[in-house]
């Protein structure tokens, strides 16, 4: 059973982050002055490394305060970049801390809690949601691995430093068997960024890896166990950003209420209109139920339970209500929601239309809920495979 009631310390943790936003950003514009002195008063106060343990330089909690966090600075609009959302509970701090070496775990981890992201570079132009197609081959050398391949759509390497790299290293094992996990530097010789662009300025990038030298020692855990390292962590994966598209979510759906009060159309008030109000209500209703999966996963997380069901449901879910708010709003908003950020008459400053075009991808990319269903269906309800 799991037990939803915050406690008084975590309520009075969410307080002192709303008390905090509001200190250092009010009335304050969102510049790249404000966004560059922001960031160290988080790493000064702990919050980037919430969940890594004390003894690697974080603050030891849990999943829950990982979720207040990520979900007050989303609501408050913090000016802080998408990669700051989950990094204390990203995918590689959750590996590095379960598989990683000692010396590896003294090394990075420490960096996490300072604010150094880490992105991830899995996928392939043949290997998308289905890990086991990684062709990327990394073949040791005295003591490096020397990796050659291709990877597609790593949204965040251009600009971090170091990226949790899946890699084959055994061609002659079953396919979720001879894959390898490494810390690889974004600036090793050998490495081309591609940029591709996609729906909302959303910039990912195809990446060729020619003979890019690896050191032995940035292996994690066990060479050949890479794709069990993953599996263990998919939950992770697929809802790294826990808690901040509930943030975000609620502040879009609080200005669009803002503006039915507000906006008359044909002479007559929005909010009085029958189908307009039962749009709203119906999307107060889905964001109220994304936010109970949201917590009801951070308690579970955080009492050691299973989470491979709910969080693909919840990916699912999530995904979905995003979609079906966007979609609504722009027809809330008429003729005038498609206008760009910027453009002096699109309503609620463009906002509407620029996640409409964003969100999109979220149905292709981590976890698509199309692949994430089939999941659901084979390996939750027990379907044959189609």
């Amino acid at each position: 059973m799991v037990n939803f009631k915050f406690t008084e310390e975590q309520e009075a943790f969410r307080q002192e982050i709303i008390n905090f936003i509001k200190v250092e950003l009010s009335g304050k514009t969102n510049t790249a002055t404000v966004r560059s002195s922001f960031v160290p008063k988080l790493v000064e106060k702990g919050w980037l490394g919430l969940t890594i343990p004390e003894e690697y330089g974080g603050l030891g909690r849990d999943a829950v305060y990982l979720t207040i966090f990520n979900e007050e600075m989303a609501y408050h609009q913090a000016p802080i970049s998408l990669s700051l959302y989950g990094r204390s509970n990203s995918v590689f701090g959750k590996i590095c801390l379960q598989h990683g070496s000692q010396e590896q775990r003294q090394k990075w981890l420490p960096r996490l809690a300072q604010g150094e992201a880490f992105g991830q570079c899995f996928t392939e132009p043949e290997a998308g949601t289905d890990m086991t197609r990684i062709q990327t081959r990394a073949v040791l050398q005295g003591d490096h691995y020397i990796v050659n391949g291709q990877k597609m759509f790593i949204t965040t390497t251009h600009i971090l430093r170091y990226t949790l790299l899946m890699a084959r290293t055994n061609i002659n094992a079953p396919a979720e068997s001879g894959l390898s996990m490494f810390i690889m530097d974004n600036k090793s010789t050998g490495i081309t960024f591609t940029p591709l662009m996609g729906m909302g300025g959303y910039r990912t990038n195809q990446l060729f890896l020619d003979n890019v030298e690896v050191p032995s020692e940035n292996l994690i855990g066990e060479e050949n166990r890479g794709y069990e390292y993953y599996l263990e962590n998919k939950p992770f994966y697929l809802n790294k950003e826990k808690g901040a598209e509930v943030g975000a979510l609620r502040r879009s759906f609080e200005q669009l209420v803002k503006y039915a009060k507000e906006t008359t159309r044909d002479g007559h008030l929005l909010a009085n209109n029958p189908i307009v109000r039962q749009r709203l209500a119906e999307m107060a209703t889905n964001i109220r139920t994304m936010r109970h999966l949201t917590y009801r996963m951070a308690f579970m997380e955080a009492q050691g339970l299973d989470l491979f069901y709910i969080a693909s449901i919840a990916r699912v879910f999530i995904v979905e209500t995003w979609l079906k708010f966007n979609s609504t709003a722009l027809q809330l908003l008429g003729l005038n929601g498609q206008l760009q950020r910027g453009a002096h008459y699109a309503p609620l400053g463009g906002s509407i239309n620029w996640h409409y075009e964003y969100d999109a991808l979220q149905y292709f990319t981590r976890g698509s809920p199309s692949y994430t269903k089939s999941y659901i269906a084979m390996h939750d309800l027990g379907l044959p495979e189609n």
